[in-house]
């Protein structure tokens, strides 16, 4: 090493020298799809089929899935609104961009559960495609081929092509901007599709909204100054209106929402500067240590910190010599990372899943820096660090699908959830939403903390309990009486059921009457009406069978419990907090 940092300047006869394979793109290499036995298509072949076999088991309890597909209901029939919450308001926290797409696919064959995955693999493949074409016109063989084979096996990537959600469409809306920017001819056919593709990314996902400002940086970078004001001014004139939409939403939930998430002060007694500072220093020690080595994902040793400290160190290295490498033949998609970076070192949130959609180019950013770095320190050894590297998280990535693939094809993968592949409070939500849609009313309104998978199955419109566990008790049950309604399930799905909802349900369970109860920890009360509610507690739920207006089957007389005796048992199953 020397004691100032070394040139990475392709002029420099020594950086020529030691990283000719870096430097010699691999398109004049001759590296294509039909290279090495048809490699890379073996590779993208290999993904689709990981993707496919170890796909999720269906429409679960996340939430997202079922509210994106709610939203594409809503679009085919002209609309954007949350059709399951009363008076249906308009929606406010997801871009367009993904439920139009799943609108739109939908359309042509129906909500099937393995259509609508087909949809997420084909996005996902289409984009390791788009970025080995890039790739191979920035870098040489060694990092095309080795970058390729450790996206085609990922496990993030395979994770999140096999359910429904909005990961693959940024993913392929990036992929198709660099692309455009890395490979196509100067022309009006490159600024337009670049211009297109960026201004996609942020109506699949509002984090998108770094691609078209990378855009103009890009452009300024290159001297095209002109560019940079029009697709500048034509950006603006798209996104914010997108921005405004979206930051104004009514009913932003911190955690939920971008728009909550900016307009939440610190709860420290800092000024804004040290707050972001003290941001940016650990989000960027969480993502470089934790967040970036298990989407990667790094080899690990249980109870060793070495395996950390090296890993974290070869990533840094990479990362930061990649950038420097990049500038020059993969420059667009170098400027993307740092806006993307940036974002994610001052965010209020340490979430690893934000870096799932920039693999595509961050793989083969690291993978260059860590051979220009190699090179450097001896010649040959690039390649080497590289390619056993690779090889290194290929093996864990294999290891870590194996397992999930293993469980998964133990499933009956579709649209109803196979049972034996649930977990305990899963399983009991089911069985609640299955009640709820065959026996109580149609018209019947129901508070849950998984409002969208209870509404997407059973039908109901559902009240968020995320919205209203903010209130304290009074404005809740004043709220609770102003959305109509009638129903409240308690589960243990989140833990705003367990620290929030179970305690002002306590509070006025004489208010309340067991329905049914869902063992272990899933409950259905009826909110009795003020003239019949008594001072004691509640009728036992054979009695609100009757009282709800439904043929409700009734538990056998040991299992009938009181309202208060419920919310008791509930609160005393899941204390302490997991």
């Amino acid at each position: 090493m020397t004691s100032s940092p070394p040139s990475f300047s392709a002029s420099s006869s020594t950086a020529g020298t030691y990283a000719s394979d870096l430097d010699a793109t691999a398109e004049a290499r001759g590296l294509s799809w039909r290279s090495y036995a048809g490699l890379p298509v073996l590779l993208l072949a290999l993904h689709a089929v990981l993707a496919w076999i170890g796909r999720s088991p269906g429409i679960l309890t996340r939430q997202d899935d079922a509210r994106y597909l709610v939203l594409a209901r809503a679009l085919r029939h002209g609309q954007y609104r949350d059709l399951m919450w009363p008076d249906a308001p308009p929606h406010h926290l997801y871009p367009p961009g993904y439920p139009a797409l799943l609108a739109i696919w939908t359309a042509i064959g129906g909500e099937g559960f393995d259509w609508l995955i087909a949809l997420h693999i084909l996005m996902s493949v289409a984009t390791l495609a788009l970025a080995f074409l890039a790739m191979r016109k920035a870098f040489g063989p060694t990092v095309v081929l080795c970058a390729l084979a450790v996206l085609a096996v990922n496990p993030s990537l395979l994770e999140w092509a096999g359910q429904v959600a909005s990961e693959s469409s940024l993913a392929l809306a990036i992929a198709l901007a660099v692309y455009a920017a890395t490979c196509l001819p100067e022309g009006t056919a490159k600024h337009t599709a670049l211009a297109l593709a960026a201004l996609s990314a942020p109506f699949m996902r509002t984090a998108g909204i770094v691609v078209p400002v990378a855009v103009v940086l890009y452009y300024v970078a290159e001297r095209q100054y002109k560019r940079a004001l029009v697709f500048a001014v034509c950006s603006a004139l798209v996104l914010v209106p997108l921005l405004w939409w979206t930051l104004n939403d009514p009913y932003a939930v911190v955690g939920s929402s971008y728009a909550a998430d900016l307009r939440t002060p610190s709860t420290k007694s800092t000024s804004f500067v040290e707050m972001m500072v003290g941001r940016a220093r650990s989000n960027f020690v969480y993502y470089m240590s934790r967040g970036f080595p298990w989407v990667l994902p790094t080899p690990t040793v249980a109870n060793t910190l070495v395996d950390n400290v090296l890993g974290a160190v070869l990533l840094v290295v990479g990362s930061v010599v990649g950038v420097i490498t990049g500038w020059r033949r993969f420059r667009f998609a170098t400027l993307l990372l740092l806006m993307s970076g940036g974002l994610l070192v001052v965010w209020a949130w340490q979430v690893s899943r934000y870096l799932v959609p920039l693999l595509p180019i961050l793989v083969p950013v690291v993978l260059a820096g860590l051979l220009r770095a190699g090179t450097r320190v001896r010649r040959g050894a690039g390649n080497v660090l590289v390619i056993g590297s690779a090889l290194a998280i290929a093996a864990t990535a294999c290891v870590r699908n194996a397992s999930r693939i293993a469980e998964r094809t133990q499933c009956e993968r579709g649209s109803v959830a196979d049972y034996k592949c649930l977990t305990d409070d899963q399983r009991s939500f089911f069985e609640a939403t299955a009640f709820v849609r065959d026996s109580l009313p149609p018209a019947a309104r129901i508070l849950s903390a998984k409002s969208e998978p209870l509404h997407y199955f059973s039908g109901h419109i559902t009240v968020p309990a995320a919205r209203l566990l903010v209130l304290d008790s009074t404005q809740f049950w004043k709220t609770l009486q102003l959305q109509g309604a009638e129903f409240l399930l308690l589960g243990d799905l989140q833990a705003g059921e367990r620290t929030r909802l179970a305690p002002l349900l306590g509070s006025h369970c004489a208010s309340l009457e067991l329905v049914r109860r869902f063992p272990p920890r899933t409950y259905l009360f009826r909110v009795l009406p003020t003239s019949g509610r008594a001072s004691g507690p509640a009728p036992s739920d054979a009695s609100s069978s009757a009282s709800a207006g439904a043929a409700m089957p009734t538990e056998s007389a040991s299992a009938v419990l009181s309202a208060c005796d419920a919310v008791h048992a509930y609160r005393a199953s899941v204390a302490p907090v997991r």
